[in-house]
């Protein structure tokens, strides 16, 4: 791992494990939030899964959807 970014043997970048669990967890999360606490988490999660982007474009893109 090198600054947050994991890369592979083939020198491919990859979205290190932790986060996506992160991510993941925050998406269920939501699903039991209400308003300014919602909006909060789903700025954060946002947050989380953009720094992902910048790792492997288009991850999570159909959870980004769904947030918005």
């Amino acid at each position: 791992m090198i600054t947050g970014v994991v890369c592979d043997r083939n020198g491919k970048l990859k979205v290190p494990n932790k986060l996506r669990e992160e991510i993941i967890e925050g998406f269920n999360d939501i699903k039991n939030l209400k308003n300014e606490e919602l909006q909060q988490k789903k700025s954060s999660l946002l947050g989380e899964i953009y720094s992902a982007g910048q790792i492997k474009p288009y991850i999570f893109s159909a959870m980004i959807r769904r947030i918005k």
